[in-house]
């Protein structure tokens, strides 16, 4: 085997390798059998949450595996359009401390970097942190 292996290296017209283009297309064929199925099961969903209605103005409903929750406007993981949305580096954070903690020492660096610009700089800022809720009549 060892000698053939070297006998057919030694030539580039010697490597000659099956294509195995039934298999791919075997293969291909499973995948996108699964993604149909997968797109289905999100229409499903879709359709759930539209005929469920919102549940609050600014909250965010999630489901994996089974479960529901509903993440109130302002959740760190969730960036919410207005004035209550949390600065990146929360998330980054909470991604860091639930999800990878490996990477939690240096989440944390940057956090306090980010802290130290955001007190010297936060002037410049200051209209980011003023409500424009517009009061009902």
């Amino acid at each position: 085997m060892t000698e053939a292996a070297a006998f057919t290296a030694s030539d580039l017209n010697f490597s000659v390798y099956r294509g195995f283009a039934t298999l791919r297309n075997r293969i291909l064929q499973r995948r996108q059998a699964r993604l149909v199925l997968l797109e289905k099961q999100l229409n499903d969903l879709d359709k759930e949450h539209a005929a469920a209605g919102p549940v609050g103005t600014g909250d965010v409903v999630v489901t994996s595996g089974g479960h529901t929750a509903t993440l109130p406007a302002g959740f760190g993981f969730v960036a919410p359009t207005g004035a209550n949305r949390p600065p990146v580096i929360v998330n980054i954070l909470f991604f860091h401390a639930l999800m990878a903690p490996s990477g939690l020492p240096l989440a944390l660096f940057v956090a306090v970097l980010w802290a130290v610009i955001f007190v010297d700089v936060r002037p410049a800022f200051a209209g980011l942190f003023q409500s424009r809720l517009q009061a009902r009549a």
